[in-house]
């Protein structure tokens, strides 16, 4: 978090001490607490999130550039980064918020600038600018109806094609369950690390479940791998939390990212 502010003694190595302490201080002044003794890549995605803007509002800047901050946050984490944008807007601290969440816009920013494919569409004060016009000069055209109209009833979707039957897997997850039928979309509501990954990664093969089952079509299935939720029987897919670090190769272009699941089907001999 301190480098390259990090404090050294004369021998030019840094005073661990001393910069335990400082990095204590510090998170302790932004109001959250993190194991300073565990390794970066055990934390919880908005952990890390929280760690880096921690980092950054280290360095006193006088221009901060914040992109996508809250793709990782939960609404306590978005209330406590609210709380640190205007602290540092007090303090005279000149902030670039990019984000995609109107609401974030609405409870943080003054000035709202619309990009599109790269070209300036407009600056404006945010309060001069209503969400449907922002809409319209995101897209570069209006649009009558933003979301499809809801079925009247449950009769409208088909058959189930996925269900959750008493599982439990991990620490969080205990006892789910659920019916998914097909054209269905089914929410799942809760805090970050509450569960929620532990379901999603048990539903794609990647998670050891302690007790329960899953249904695929209505019978019961083992999913050891995601390579077993990629078969053509099975078709599930995951888009993860983290989609750098656990979705994407990033030296590979985004046509050979898209294959891969399924080049197999298409290759012969390896």
């Amino acid at each position: 978090m301190l480098l390259p502010y990090a404090p050294v003694g004369i021998s030019g190595l840094i005073r661990r001490g001393a910069a335990r302490k400082a990095v204590r201080r510090h998170i302790e002044d932004l109001g959250f607490s993190v194991d300073l003794d565990a390794e970066v890549s055990e934390l919880e995605l908005s952990v890390r999130q929280k760690i880096e803007i921690a980092r950054a509002v280290y360095r006193k800047p006088r221009i901060l550039l914040l992109d996508e901050p809250t793709s990782t946050l939960a609404g306590r984490d978005v209330d406590w980064l609210g709380d640190i944008i205007a602290r540092l807007k007090v303090a005279g601290t000149t902030i670039v918020f990019i984000t995609h969440r109107m609401r974030e816009v609405r409870a943080l920013c003054d000035t709202l600038t619309i990009l599109r494919n790269g070209r300036h569409i407009v600056t404006a004060p945010v309060a001069d600018v209503s969400d449907a016009d922002v809409i319209e000069k995101i897209i570069g055209r209006s649009i009558e109806q933003t979301f499809p109209p809801k079925p009247d009833s449950a009769q409208a979707f088909g058959p189930p094609v996925l269900g959750v039957r008493d599982l439990k897997v991990g620490r969080k997850l205990d006892g789910a369950g659920f019916d998914l039928r097909k054209g269905e979309i089914l929410g799942v509501a809760g805090l970050q690390g509450m569960g929620q990954q532990d379901l999603f990664l048990a539903c794609f093969g990647m998670a050891e479940i302690e007790r329960g089952h899953i249904l695929v079509d209505g019978r019961k299935v083992w999913l050891g791998s995601p390579a077993d939720a990629l078969r053509p029987n099975m078709a599930i897919g995951l888009v993860p939390e983290d989609r750098k670090s656990e979705g994407l190769f990033l030296k590979l272009s985004g046509s050979q990212n898209a294959t891969l699941p399924v080049i197999s089907r298409f290759t012969r001999l390896g």
